[in-house]
């Protein structure tokens, strides 16, 4: 019937704020600035050096997220993240990070 109510757990997804939801939002923030940005970059930058490291580790990022649709935007926050994490630092990043995917999280759900 259309006036069912929804599976608990679609009520949960719908928001945003709900614990769960947040939380899974700073972890995949947090773990793919850690080892993109923290990790990869600063190695990649040592042998190619910062530019070409900044470029070729966001393609991968991009290339890992799968969203062709998305590309261009994808690789412009791929290098704004990198660049934060370069001049501003790590934290920065992963905070920027967050808030895209939060409001990307949001723009799905139509939140």
């Amino acid at each position: 019937p259309p006036h069912e109510k929804p599976p608990p757990m679609l009520e949960v997804a719908s928001n945003v704020y709900e614990p769960s939801t947040l939380l899974e939002l700073v972890h995949a923030s947090f773990a793919e600035e850690l080892l993109f940005r923290g990790v990869l970059l600063r190695l990649f930058a040592l042998v190619l050096g910062t530019l070409p490291a900044l470029v070729g580790l966001c393609l991968i990022w991009v290339a890992l997220h799968q969203r062709p649709r998305l590309f261009l935007f994808d690789v412009g926050v791929g290098l704004a993240l990198g660049g934060l994490a370069l001049k501003v630092g790590l934290w920065a990043a992963i905070l920027a990070h967050l808030l895209v995917n939060v409001q990307g999280y949001k723009t799905r759900m139509g939140v």
